[in-house]
């Protein structure tokens, strides 16, 4: 005999943990918008990227993705109040997303005020701070089981669910690397030639890892994340006038990395089409 999941998390019900997810999405929003206004520093998150340079930070237009990921972060928001309306939906909103999503953003919150304060201590704390953030939206997405099931809402859950996810985790992947680097400048005076080894050696290392995830679960959105982080890795280390740095085995590398990952998330985005367009024409019901 089987039993009903519980109608509340940790006390929490699906109407209140919506509410509690919007509160929480607020206050990021709120926070990143003020992070640079003098109040909680006189720093801004830019000026202390800068503070801290590392062969493996991305040139800043790769930052724009946040813009993307905000929005897709707010359609879930959104989405959230019209979550279907079926056991097993919600069953994947209230246990599956649980409390984590709320974990993320306050992560993400703290991670803000922690990381403009800009000395070489706090630089370690919004390390940690966002490494919880990376393992709050994993738990999410394997709660959920993000591109391994056929989602009850259609293409407009995926996206609030499968595509948010993936795109959000796939980006603090690449600001975890970012942030253990810039934590062990700090504490370790590496040379030259060792920085560019272990920037490429990281670059390989993420190749290997996001291919697997891609393969495995099908999931071409974190792909195409690294895609573009590597892309704004190489154009820092491009050695022109408007780079950061100037490194050709970086350079090489990333430029390599985006290229391979890139085209197979192609491969794998065209394929679930087809497949899709395959499962529609032979009569069988269309999802994600």
């Amino acid at each position: 005999m089987t039993t009903d999941p519980p109608s509340t998390n940790h006390g929490l019900s699906a109407p209140q943990l919506k509410l509690l997810n919007t509160f929480a999405f607020i206050a990021t929003l709120t926070l990143n918008g003020i992070s640079s206004s003098g109040v909680i520093s006189s720093q801004g998150v830019g000026e202390i990227s800068r503070k801290y340079p590392t062969k493996i930070t991305p040139a800043g237009g790769a930052f724009g993705i946040w813009g993307i990921i905000y929005m897709v972060e707010c359609f879930f928001i959104g989405y959230q109040f019209f979550w279907p309306k079926n056991p097993k939906a919600e069953s994947t909103f209230l246990h599956g997303v649980g409390l984590w999503y709320a974990s993320a953003c306050a992560c993400n919150s703290l991670w803000i005020c922690t990381w403009v304060q800009g000395s070489d201590g706090t630089t370690v704390v919004a390390n940690i701070l966002i490494a919880g953030l990376l393992f709050s939206l994993c738990k999410i997405y394997v709660n959920t089981n993000c591109w391994g099931t056929t989602r009850s809402g259609g293409a407009l859950m995926a996206v609030a669910l499968d595509v948010h996810i993936s795109m959000y985790a796939g980006w603090v992947t690449v600001a975890t690397i970012v942030a253990t680097t810039i934590s062990l400048t700090t504490v370790w005076d590496a040379d030259d030639s060792t920085q560019t080894t272990c920037a490429v050696v990281m670059l390989i290392v993420a190749l290997l890892l996001v291919s697997f995830i891609v393969v495995t679960r099908r999931d071409f959105v974190w792909g195409w994340v690294l895609c573009w982080a590597s892309y704004f890795i190489a154009v820092a280390n491009n050695g022109s006038e408007a780079a950061d740095r100037d490194d050709a085995a970086i350079y090489t590398t990333a430029l390599v990395v985006s290229g391979c990952i890139g085209l197979l998330s192609l491969g794998i985005g065209v394929h679930m089409v087809m497949k899709k367009r395959e499962s529609v024409s032979g009569g069988l019901p269309m999802g994600i």
